[in-house]
């Protein structure tokens, strides 16, 4: 009536109004159905979804000891189809005597470090590993450096498919590759964590994980335990993951013994 009366500036009394009834105090909502009954579709039930965040390395922790014993026991046997297995050479522990303060994480954190540093192109010479000791932990250590270089040319003698990959000018190298993804059979794990290296090819993406610690496979008898699979398989499985649920191609995992120079592929 208001909209006739301005448009024509006349009154008109043959519209009648009605007052609306009144709204009810409460309104209940349908809690659970999403779609009119009778129409043919399904009911819907929304369910909160509940991500735990893990970091990759403890993803093992997910899995039942059965489960971690059939993914290592997959894992060995891609390695062997794919020809995955590069046996390493004579271990190079490092200098426990002169820094029995170090864990074997902060030996791994150092070597980390000096691959990305070094990033596998030329020499592991000592003024670049001098220089990388005192900008990054701000003082140079003769028995660290010597151990690093003798890691370096290690890997540098026993070469293998990840040397080959890694040196590669086509391969473009990233080294604590930050990653954030959905990972998980029903995908409730929220992965938080690094990759060690990742190793980006016009055809996709190679994971490769550093391992500085005793252990390390000497032949495929000893793959599942030398290797750790069943601890390793589920944290490069959980990188995979992750990585192919963002969109991207990976090609092969990969664990790298730098002690000794072995390297597992699959």
């Amino acid at each position: 009536k208001l909209v006739a009366t301005a448009w024509s500036r006349m009154d008109h009394p043959e519209i009648a109004l009605v007052p609306a009834p009144p709204l009810p105090a409460t309104v209940e909502l349908p809690t659970h159905q999403v779609f009119p009954a009778g129409d043919g579709l399904p009911e819907i039930t929304p369910r909160p979804r509940v991500l735990h965040e893990i970091a990759p390395s403890a993803a093992a922790a997910r899995y039942s000891r059965e489960q971690r014993d059939a993914l290592a026991e997959h894992v060995r046997t891609r390695v062997v189809f794919q020809r995955g297995f590069q046996p390493g050479g004579q271990d190079v522990p490092p200098p426990w005597a002169t820094r029995p303060s170090f864990t074997p994480a902060d030996w791994g954190t150092l070597a980390h470090g000096w691959f990305a540093a070094w990033g596998f192109r030329g020499e592991p010479s000592d003024t670049a590993v001098r220089g990388y000791l005192e900008h990054e932990w701000g003082a140079d250590d003769p028995d660290v450096r010597l151990w690093l270089q003798a890691v370096s040319r290690g890997m540098q003698g026993r070469r293998g498919s990840l040397w080959e990959l890694v040196t590669d000018p086509a391969s473009r190298l990233f080294f604590e590759y930050p990653l954030l993804g959905i990972g998980g059979a029903d995908d409730d794990l929220l992965l938080t964590g690094r990759v060690d290296l990742l190793v980006a090819r016009k055809e996709g993406l190679i994971v490769v994980d550093f391992k500085a610690g005793e252990k390390s496979p000497t032949s495929l008898d000893d793959l599942v335990e030398g290797a750790s699979l069943r601890t390793y398989g589920p944290q490069l499985d959980s990188y995979r993951g992750a990585l192919e649920r963002l969109g991207h191609r990976v090609l092969q995992t990969s664990l790298w013994f730098v002690r000794t120079g072995a390297q597992v592929s699959w």
